[in-house]
């Protein structure tokens, strides 16, 4: 068996991982010979066991390599290894760093180490989490940065969409398979970045779906393959500060943008900040913690680009909706919330209105587009 297609069995099996993989190939020379060796040679192998042992012996009756390769030709999916040319440098300095990954789109763009920032946060932003994300990514496309994140709901969406909205490159790594995107929502958005140069790519098999264990791995290669990880928006309990974890047990620079004190979706930011992350203000900040590394330099004349001039006219405090449209109450409604996000409680001390009056207009502004239903009775204004 060659080596390539040794690494896509192993990668296949369940419970081998990358670091049985790699005790496997030092222990034998190589992964062709692995499959060559008996259950007990296996066996006694640091980690392997018997088990996963007659696994390996018996591979065939676990994994189909044949339509494997197949799927992946017909899908146009290219299957990279810890040896190509193309493989994420920085990614190779993990211990636990993915033997191959799975690639749609432009592999070449993986190959950048010196400009990639890793951008993440909470699945529920609000309007300023939302503003902050694509502030920030026009200013990271405006100075030749890769944007890399999750294509998770909310800041990661985001920040995949302003980054191609102002032409940049942007790459996503998956809690699944690259055959099964996650959320289905997002599978336009997966062809987009990959039909704009950047690329959506995964350690796991074509069509494996995304597990609770499996975004923790995931997270490791967002934090893993870029120089930095720059959380714009996060709550206590929110999977990107699991990124910002491991980046930080990496040895990689962590950074944090400030919130409202009194939002929930800024706790997670603030814990970091009082941890020792950089807080974060603009792309700068970014490049003042790296300035240490050659060929990093501050974005010059940020305003002067075209995309960055209309990042900038979107982030301008919006007219939120023509005040012919609104009744006082709704234009209370969206007073309050042009403060931030607001629980029901809050909305009703603001107005004034009856528990009864004041859902009816959320529910109206709702349908209209203008406002959107939160976790915990919480509510936020659209942009």
């Amino acid at each position: 068996m060659e080596s390539f297609h040794a690494l896509v069995v192993l990668n296949l099996l369940p419970g081998i991982g990358p670091i049985r993989i790699r005790a496997l190939e030092e222990e034998f020379g190589s992964l062709s010979s692995v499959f060559l060796r008996s259950r007990g040679e296996l066996a006694r192998v640091p980690g392997i066991g018997d088990k996963l042992a007659q696994q390996i012996v018996d591979w065939q009756q676990f994994c189909d390599l044949k339509s494997e390769l197949s799927a992946c030709s017909d899908a146009g999916v290219k299957i990279i290894t810890f040896q190509d040319p193309d493989y994420p440098p920085l990614l190779k300095e993990l211990r636990d760093a993915p033997v191959i990954l799975y690639v749609i789109g432009d592999s070449a763009c993986l190959r950048e180490a010196e400009k990639t920032v890793a951008v993440v946060g909470t699945r529920h932003p609000s309007r300023y989490g939302e503003q902050m994300s694509r502030k920030l990514c026009a200013e990271a496309v405006a100075g030749g940065w890769t944007v890399v994140s999750g294509l998770a709901q909310g800041i990661d969406t985001c920040a995949h969409k302003a980054t191609l909205d102002e032409g940049g490159k942007t790459i996503a790594v998956l809690g699944g398979g690259v055959g099964r995107i996650f959320p289905f929502e997002n599978v336009a958005l997966a062809r987009r970045i990959a039909d704009s140069g950047g690329a959506v790519i995964s350690e796991f098999p074509l069509l494996a779906a995304p597990a609770k264990h499996t975004f923790p791995m995931r997270n490791r290669i967002v934090a893993g393959m870029t120089r930095a990880t720059l959380c714009v928006e996060a709550g206590t309990g929110s999977g990107s500060l699991i990124t910002c974890n491991l980046a930080l047990e990496q040895g990689r620079s962590v950074l944090a943008v400030p919130g409202q004190v009194t939002s929930p979706q800024s706790r997670g930011c603030h814990s970091l900040l009082r941890d020792g992350a950089r807080l974060c203000e603009n792309f700068d900040d970014v490049i003042d913690e790296l300035s240490f590394l050659p060929g990093i330099k501050r974005v010059k004349n940020v305003a002067a680009a075209p995309s960055a001039k209309a990042s900038a006219q979107a982030l301008r405090q919006p007219e939120l909706f023509p005040v012919v449209q609104l009744s006082p109450l709704e234009l209370k409604i969206l007073d309050t919330l042009s403060r931030g996000d607001a629980t029901a409680d809050t909305l009703q001390d603001e107005t004034g209105e009856t528990p009864g009056k004041l859902f009816a207009a959320l529910l109206e502004m709702e349908l209209r587009g203008q406002v959107k239903p939160l976790p915990g009775r919480r509510f936020t204004a659209c942009v």
